[in-house]
């Protein structure tokens, strides 16, 4: 376990498009942006091992959430064992117990939605197209990959409308990712900013569930902290009475 915790590779974080407007000055792809369980898929040795956002699974430890029938499956796939050591597979696990929010189809349950891939030596995201023809060369299998959306140079009225249709479920998305791998910089535009939604109950059972994929407990405080990192610009009173809402909800 300490070898795994040394090696562990976290997906970073992607900031909002609101905070890096400059990314539409270069050519990008564009994405969908799914609302599954962050997970990764990682050989050392002649293991392999599955995480989640935060660390490697542990089918003693992570028996909640969609953690164990992840883990599960990336065991019973032996062409991850094909993964060079020094490569990280990201994707999205879409499960039942993994989505919250977006109800998509029962088609796409269970299935592991290519992300990205990782350099280890090299320290950067391979573009996306070239990384499906490497994972597709080692002979890795069971990936499902994106289709992408836009290539090129995209305005923002562009990304809105983007958002409003998913490919994976019946209405919008949940929003969009833009990448420019060049200068290894991400950005998302989530649907409800793009179209000015209202937070709602929906909203706070996701930010309770990446609190528990990270391990921290969620508390109110955690909860609206969260959200307001997530949903740049909600004012955090009102942020704060739709946690509170939920949780009387909860406890009724």
């Amino acid at each position: 376990m300490e070898t795994q915790e040394k090696t562990f590779v976290k997906y970073p974080k992607i900031p909002h498009l609101g905070e890096s407007l400059d990314i539409l000055n270069n050519p990008v792809r564009v994405y969908e942006k799914l609302d599954g369980g962050n997970a990764q898929i990682k050989k050392e040795g002649y293991r392999v091992f599955a995480g989640n956002r935060s660390h490697f699974l542990n089918d003693r430890r992570d028996k909640s959430l969609w953690f164990l029938e992840f883990n599960k499956w990336v065991q019973r796939n032996l062409s991850f064992m094909n993964l060079p050591e020094d490569f990280v597979l990201y994707g999205e696990w879409i499960s039942l117990r993994s989505n919250l929010n977006f109800p998509y189809e029962q088609s796409t349950r269970n299935r592991f939605f290519f992300l990205d891939l990782f350099s280890v030596l090299d320290n950067t995201f391979v573009d996306y197209k070239d990384a499906v023809e490497i994972v597709s060369d080692w002979n890795i299998r069971g990936l499902d990959f994106l289709r992408c959306l836009k290539s090129g140079e995209i305005s923002y009225e562009e990304l809105t409308e983007l958002c409003k249709k998913s490919d994976y479920r019946d209405g919008t998305a949940e929003g969009v990712v833009v990448k420019d791998y060049d200068k290894q910089k991400f950005a998302k535009l989530l649907t409800k900013h793009a179209l000015n939604q209202p937070l709602d109950c929906r909203d706070v059972r996701r930010a309770i569930t990446v609190l528990i994929e990270r391990d921290e407990k969620p508390t109110l405080e955690k909860v609206v902290q969260e959200l307001m990192d997530d949903f740049k610009g909600y004012p955090k009173d009102e942020v704060r009475r739709i946690v509170n809402d939920y949780s009387n909800i909860r406890t009724r």
